[in-house]
């Protein structure tokens, strides 16, 4: 995706498949500097993505709901790290 003032090619945004380039192309963007034409697929773009970090979230919350606290799943460690211990 080639880039021209932080706003990249937004004609390609719609093409990209959720993931790590698409994250780093929404990072990159401006969005007061979007222009209005084009922010239905930014905002198209935002919704894939972020329903791919849920899916990941969802699948790891899904991991976690089967280990028991006996099982060498890491559990108790993070949430110890989560809760900054």
């Amino acid at each position: 995706m080639q880039t021209d003032g932080g706003l990249g090619d937004l004609d390609g945004l719609g093409e990209l498949a959720p993931g790590a380039r698409l994250a780093a192309v929404l990072d990159t963007l401006v969005f007061d500097a979007v222009p209005a034409e084009s922010s239905v697929d930014v905002l198209q773009a935002c919704y894939r993505q972020l329903a791919h970090d849920q899916a990941l979230l969802f699948a790891s919350l899904r991991r976690v709901s089967q280990c028991t606290p006996s099982d060498d799943c890491g559990v108790i460690e993070g949430f110890a790290r989560a809760a900054g211990c």
